[in-house]
């Protein structure tokens, strides 16, 4: 970047020919351009709820209630680990990227799955360095869908043990099918992750309608 006369700036090209962001930065964003219009106003707490067995329909709606606002009190001010997990299609992505586009205009915010941001990683095994350092440096993070994948591979599961450390004490938000116990990793991470605030969505799958 490079100031001219008058006190404005301008993007200028570094010495590998990118201007701006990074080839790297702007994949680790691009989840969350098909997320833009995920917000807190068209989530839908007033939905049709169908008994389980293990909770009525006016608990799923209080569950969702409480998610929510956990949710929205976090977007407002961004700070340590929140952990929203809960059967599929239950709106857990919904609410980590409203949190996201809440923020995204004032701070850098990275959106992206775990089994696509360890793709990445593997296609651009050359940048790790570069690539682990703008997930470190980053305002947030919202890592959706951990444990996705299963069981990982020895090197899989090092590279989730490294994002995840280097998110100690910095805004972090994840999205699971699974509770923290339940996560197909090794303890160290289950210790890492258990510092994380959880937020329980225990609710039908609403996806096809208001959910995702």
């Amino acid at each position: 970047m490079l100031m001219i006369g008058d006190g404005r700036y301008q993007l200028t090209k570094c010495s590998c020919g990118v201007a701006g962001q990074s080839p790297q930065a702007q994949r680790l964003s691009r989840e969350l351009d098909v997320l833009q219009n995920r917000t807190f106003e068209n989530y839908h707490v007033d939905r049709v709820y169908v008994d389980l067995p293990d909770a009525s329909a006016s608990t799923q709606k209080t569950l969702v209630s409480i998610a929510y606002a956990k949710a929205r009190k976090y977007a407002d001010k961004p700070s340590g680990w929140l952990y929203i997990y809960g059967r599929p299609g239950t709106g857990k992505s919904h609410l980590a990227a409203a949190i996201a586009n809440v923020n995204k205009n004032h701070m850098n915010v990275i959106y992206r799955s775990m089994p696509s941001l360890i793709d990445l990683i593997r296609e651009n095994a050359n940048q790790l360095d570069a690539l682990s350092t703008q997930i470190a440096d980053a305002d947030l993070v919202i890592i959706d869908d951990i444990g996705a994948d299963g069981r990982p591979t020895e090197w899989a599961e090092a590279r989730i043990f490294t994002i995840i450390n280097n998110r100690v004490d910095k805004p972090t938000v994840f999205t699971s099918n699974y509770d923290v116990a339940d996560l197909p990793y090794s303890a160290h991470i289950i210790d890492r992750l258990n510092a994380s605030r959880r937020c329980w969505i225990n609710t039908t799958s609403m996806r096809g309608n208001h959910a995702d």
